[in-house]
């Protein structure tokens, strides 16, 4: 079974109308988020996509979230943007910054990563950039490097991503960082202790430093090394990976630059930062510092950063849906939806389209009648051909 997105955007709507009830209703002896006898007909819902998303895959979430699940009122808004309207992030501007009209939102997760400029927080769409390096590439990186070297992981990514968010992490200098790993494998090494499955709730392994003498008899383990800084490596040198790309912090400072030079300054002095990779440690630091460096210096001096102040930067954006989702007015703004007025437009759009194909095959010779009016000119030009 494949995921039924791709880069963020559903591509298999079945497999997603399974997982969403799953999550919905739940399934077996796990809970879904409604609560038994909720009736769907009086519910919200707001459900985030990728920017720049295709109207059509837009269409057909709605459609699926009306007609198939049967919900009251339904939205669906460009993740990055949720980011920007998380009260604790608010919480920091200044009353300067929060007159700044501007802003740069970075958001790296899982299917990728994505800088995204704004003004009047609205989205420059044409300066906004996406790089393909997210957790799910970093993750397969991993898994093919430990199947290579020691264990053969690939029916199990959830114990992969584990292992990856709790053994890897971003060299501030990779260069230096291999030499010390050469010089001292050991000071570097991990091992994680892989689950023996003895109970239902033991399906995640451990972290233990084989250096501290931990008893992992006839344990199955992993160890890893270098592997540990090489996989993250990839956010900031995607050809590494064979990924032709700029890196994450080239990513970000290119957004910057493609927007107008009026706005340049004032987008730099408010970088906002959401998601799960930034939790990863080192990351977050190595792309202040490179993010810098890809900037001209009167750019680059008035820099200033901002993230979730308890450092949950993968709840970034669910955090900015709840202040949303908390305001009537900001769900209208947000291009609310109401059931009935969906239904009712998909029955005009279907009884205008009816007659819009007859005349459309009306006007349109059929195959039939220019087999016929080729037969008839044939015939006619034997004919004139005999009385010659």
């Amino acid at each position: 079974m494949t995921r039924p997105s791709h880069k963020g955007v559903v591509v298999d709507w079945e497999t997603q109308k399974i997982i969403w009830d799953s999550v919905l209703h739940g399934r077996r002896h796990l809970p879904g988020l409604l609560p038994k006898g909720t009736d769907v007909s009086e519910v919200t819902i707001i459900v985030t996509q990728p920017l720049c998303c295709p109207t059509m895959v837009t269409r057909v979430g709605m459609q699926v979230l009306f007609e198939d699940f049967g919900f009251a009122r339904a939205v669906i808004v460009d993740a990055p943007l949720c980011i920007q309207s998380s009260e604790g992030l608010k919480s920091q501007f200044s009353d300067e910054e929060w007159e700044n009209p501007c802003g740069l939102i970075v958001d790296a997760g899982f299917s990728g990563c994505r800088a995204v400029p704004l003004y009047n927080m609205y989205p420059i769409e044409h300066c906004a950039q996406r790089m393909d390096v997210g957790g799910r590439v970093m993750t397969n990186y991993l898994k093919e490097a430990m199947a290579h070297n020691q264990v053969d992981l690939d029916d199990a990514p959830l114990l992969v991503e584990n292992i990856f968010e709790t053994m890897c992490y971003s060299a501030q200098d990779f260069a230096e960082e291999v030499k010390a790993s050469r010089a001292c494998p050991h000071e570097r090494a991990r091992r994680y202790v892989l689950p023996d499955h003895s109970s239902t709730s033991n399906h995640l392994g451990k972290v233990v430093d084989p250096g501290q003498g931990d008893d992992v008899t006839n344990k199955d383990c992993v160890d890893l090394s270098h592997e540990r800084m090489v996989v993250c490596e990839a956010l900031w040198q995607p050809g590494s990976i064979g990924v032709l790309q700029a890196g994450l912090a080239e990513m970000a400072a290119t957004a910057v630059m493609k927007a107008p030079v009026a706005t340049r300054s004032a987008i730099a002095k408010k970088v906002i930062l959401g998601g799960g990779l930034f939790l990863i440690p080192g990351v977050l630091k190595r792309f202040k510092e490179e993010f810098r460096s890809y900037l001209p210096v009167e750019i680059a001096s008035e820099v200033k950063f901002f993230a979730e102040p308890d450092g949950r930067y993968d709840l970034s954006v669910w955090r900015g849906l709840h202040a949303l989702g908390s305001s009537e007015e900001n769900l209208s703004h947000l291009g609310l939806l109401h059931r009935e007025a969906w239904l009712a437009a998909v029955t005009k759009a279907s009884s205008n389209s009816a007659p819009a194909e007859a005349n459309r095959a009306a006007s349109t010779p059929s195959t039939n009648s220019r087999r016929g009016r080729k037969s008839s000119q044939s015939g006619r030009k034997r004919k004139c051909k005999k009385n010659d």
